[in-house]
């Protein structure tokens, strides 16, 4: 999902100059990166640029400027590994896990339409208080944006199977339109506080996270939790006011951005060990079977373990 997103964005916004106005210098780049994606995680890549193809349409004359460096890239894997595996690959690959993802239910992570609006403003923590700022959009490049984020939300929530990562690729492009609102927001200090004192929640959450992955959240006493992180609110909070009044809005922005860093290393000292002890396999060491496990265990073991592990065969009775 990470190179898949990563790839998918960087070709997205190489290629949002031609789509609006006309410019080609930067379309074979833009077909390179694509061609990464279709390497990280197949079809979806393209499916997920239908958005920049619709806005591009009456250029469908230069289509083959990125078509043709994509496909050069990707081609040969597709090739040599439909050559190699034959109709398992197409059964395996495009069937099971693209074909199969959207529609089936075999793959177990069935989720209600609705399941990935939290799991969007849970990804844009802390700048979730930004989207109050959204309007329409003023421009091709903000209606680019909001297509590529709203067909890709819509195509996501209409599939059968979810799970937060595969909204990743979507992620670039709300906070491009987070950035650009925040830039042209009349009133922006009173969003930039809430998302300061929001982010002050973070040494609460690394104490919380590992028993709410574990347990569930509802059994982490996450209210006992919180209120010792309200000083900590605070002061980012009174932090991000301070500079937005005395610098302005772009050194509140750094200020934040300073204040995202030092929080984020702290929950990465704090949450990641008691993660690694509780919730990775790696804390098993390698086994020679599996008993029963949930699924993401499973792959964890399988992973360390550097191969598929068979299942535990149960204890047999002794007369």
């Amino acid at each position: 999902d990470l190179p898949l997103s990563a790839c998918f964005a960087a070709g997205m916004l190489l290629a949002a100059e031609w789509a609006h106005s006309g410019l080609r210098r930067r379309l074979p780049l833009a077909g390179v990166c694509f061609g990464l994606a279709l390497l990280a995680k197949g079809p979806l890549a393209g499916v997920l640029a239908l958005p920049l193809v619709w806005t591009s349409r009456r250029r469908w004359r230069d289509w083959w400027r990125v078509a043709f460096p994509a496909l050069l890239v990707a081609g040969p894997w597709y090739v040599l590994c439909a050559a190699r595996n034959g109709t398992a690959f197409v059964d395996e690959f495009f069937l099971k896990h693209n074909l199969g993802r959207f529609a089936s239910s075999e793959l177990q992570h069935v989720q209600p339409f609705w399941f990935y609006v939290p799991v969007l403003l849970l990804g844009l923590f802390p700048w979730t208080p930004l989207v109050a700022l959204l309007r329409r959009p003023a421009n091709p490049w903000e209606r680019l944006l909001w297509m590529w984020l709203g067909f890709g939300f819509v195509f996501f929530s209409l599939s059968v199977n979810k799970l937060p990562g595969y909204l990743l690729p979507l992620l670039p492009a709300a906070a491009a339109l987070l950035g650009v609102h925040l830039d042209r927001a009349v009133e922006s200090r009173r969003v930039m506080v809430v998302a300061a004192g929001l982010l002050g929640l973070l040494p609460a959450v690394a104490i919380i996270l590992p028993d709410a992955l574990v347990t569930g959240v509802r059994r982490a006493s996450a209210g006992a939790q919180l209120a010792p992180a309200l000083p900590w609110v605070v002061a980012f909070a009174a932090v991000v006011w301070i500079v937005h009044r005395w610098k302005g809005l772009p050194a509140a922005f750094v200020a934040m951005a300073l204040l995202c860093c030092a929080a984020l290393g702290y929950l990465q000292q704090v949450a990641a060990p008691a993660l690694d002890k509780r919730v990775s396999a790696r804390g098993l060491g390698v086994q020679s079977c599996i008993g029963s496990v949930n699924r993401s265990m499973r792959y964890g073991l399988n992973h360390y373990a550097g191969r598929a592990l068979p299942d535990c065969e149960p204890p047999r009775m002794v007369q």
